[in-house]
């Protein structure tokens, strides 16, 4: 499971199927912030979604946020209810009793 998935900036990593996670940097800007977030292409596709409009409401969905960038607050990564995946997400370090991958780096 750990090479399920990956996080990627700039562009999306060889072997991996991916969503592209584009965030506006401020209300009314039109400057956006382009990332992948991308599974095993050898794996089932988990059915992920992006909104940055806030969460679908057929999904179970994680707030994705970070503490900086108070503007971003609608950020959501989302799965089908059905999916064996359950995703958590934290600004301040490793949740206890999970595996967890760093966005904008290495996993944990």
């Amino acid at each position: 499971m750990a090479d399920d998935f990956k996080w990627s900036s700039g562009e999306k990593p060889s072997g991996y199927n991916c969503i592209e996670l584009i965030e506006t940097l401020a209300p009314g800007s039109n400057k956006e912030k382009e990332s992948f977030f991308c599974w095993n292409s050898e794996k089932a596709t988990p059915g992920l979604k992006w909104s940055f409009a806030g969460p679908f409401d057929d999904m179970k969905c994680t707030k994705i946020f970070r503490q900086a960038e108070k503007s971003l607050k609608e950020n959501y990564l989302c799965l089908p209810n059905d999916s064996p995946y359950n995703l958590a997400w934290s600004t301040t370090g490793p949740l206890e009793k999970k595996r967890m991958h760093r966005m904008g780096g290495g996993r944990r």
